[in-house]
């Protein structure tokens, strides 16, 4: 009875942060670093795009709660460190960085499920 509960749960939690990435173009930016810091072309693209700072917040997001749970914690950032410079590999190009965040969110929820 209680794995249909948990199985709903993680849906509509992958639901929950896809629907913020894709559907809050309109919400003010709030790219989970200093975008008056940002020197590199993506960065700079993602601070000017509303639908990528969105989905950085909620990478961001799903990044914080695996950190607190893993206990391998120099793991998780290294391959978030390797994952920023595939990310950044995309140049100022929104549709490549965009398809980076996602798959990179659905592979952080993955993670984070494993603890659930």
């Amino acid at each position: 009875l209680k794995e249909p509960n948990m199985f709903m749960f993680k849906q509509w939690r992958t639901v929950f942060v896809m629907a913020s990435v894709m559907l809050l173009p309109l919400a003010s930016q709030a790219a989970s670093f200093n975008c008056k810091k940002a020197s590199k072309p993506t960065e700079r693209a993602i601070c000017h795009n509303s639908q990528l700072s969105q989905a950085d917040e909620a990478m961001n997001e799903t990044y914080q709660i695996l950190m607190g749970y893993d206990s391998d914690k120099r793991y998780i950032r290294n391959e978030q460190l390797r994952w920023l410079r595939e990310r950044n590999q995309c140049g100022s190009r929104v549709a490549c960085i965009g398809k980076k965040y996602e798959q990179r969110i659905q592979a952080l929820q993955f993670q984070v499920e494993q603890y659930h």
